[in-house]
């Protein structure tokens, strides 16, 4: 596999009619199904064909993943998702995430995984010492100074952090997002709709982000914002993305975590 895309050899997993309404299959269903993944894989979404959306963490070409859309379209649910899909298929060694959130009992069930690195809150001050740590590492890396597993660095959300930080932070986080899956560390980072439309971040570092998730925005002109000018039917809040491959915005949905 090279990229976020529909895997060709492994097996087909139909959904069933209740998908059309705001069911998913679950992370289980779909790895029972399809076998097992290679290692250093993660699970975004499961399409109607039968077939899902992963993405290979040894393949830098994606780039960072945004997670873009209105309160409670299912950014933190697909985030979530993502990384149960990490530990589900990924010894630690293989691969690993760290989570910065705004509210971090979303994810205090991730605390024993021996896949979860560390969690802190999106205002403490561990949160920016965490940014500049996997910048170092990036850099390590590039330099091939140090080697290791890949690392998600999931931010939920990244307004909240963006405006806590100071410009030199704010630097490391532009060159993490962009240089990053170069060297196995990939930011998944989530972001309200309104802080695009209040310019809360700006759209030079969105342009860094090489893969764009996104789910319902309730405005047609930010949903085509977000899809790249694509007009689509609106996802289904809470459940249903978009994902841009093979030249296509393709509907997924946010799979259970079990």
């Amino acid at each position: 596999m090279t990229t976020i895309q529909h895997p060709v050899t492994q097996t087909q997993w139909t959904l069933p009619a209740a998908v059309r309404t705001p069911l998913a299959p679950s992370l289980s269903d779909i790895l029972d199904a399809t076998g097992p993944l290679p290692p250093h894989s993660l699970v975004i979404g499961a399409c109607d064909d039968g077939l899902h959306i992963f993405l290979d963490l040894t393949d830098p070409r994606p780039g960072s993943l945004l997670v873009a859309g209105d309160a409670g379209c299912g950014k933190t649910k697909l985030i979530r998702s993502i990384l149960a899909s990490v530990a589900m298929v990924n010894m630690p060694r293989q691969a690993s995430f760290a989570v910065i959130a705004k509210d971090l009992g979303e994810y205090r069930s991730f605390s024993g995984s021996p896949n979860t690195l560390t969690m802190y809150p999106v205002y403490h001050d561990k949160a920016f010492e965490l940014v500049a740590s996997f910048t170092e590492l990036t850099e390590q890396r590039r330099t091939g100074r140090m080697r290791g597993a890949a690392v998600v660095l999931a931010i939920d959300d990244l307004g909240s952090l963006w405006e806590t930080m100071t410009s030199e932070l704010r630097d490391c986080l532009a060159w993490l997002v962009q240089h990053g899956p170069e060297s196995g560390v990939w930011p998944l980072a989530a972001l309200d709709s309104r802080d695009i439309v209040e310019g809360k971040v700006p759209s030079n570092l969105l342009q860094r982000f090489g893969t764009r998730l996104a789910g319902h925005v309730a405005d047609p002109g930010w949903q085509t914002y977000l899809t790249s000018g694509v007009a689509l039917d609106p996802p289904i809040a809470g459940a249903q993305f978009y994902a841009r491959f093979d030249g296509r915005w393709t509907p997924f949905w946010i799979p259970a975590e079990r």
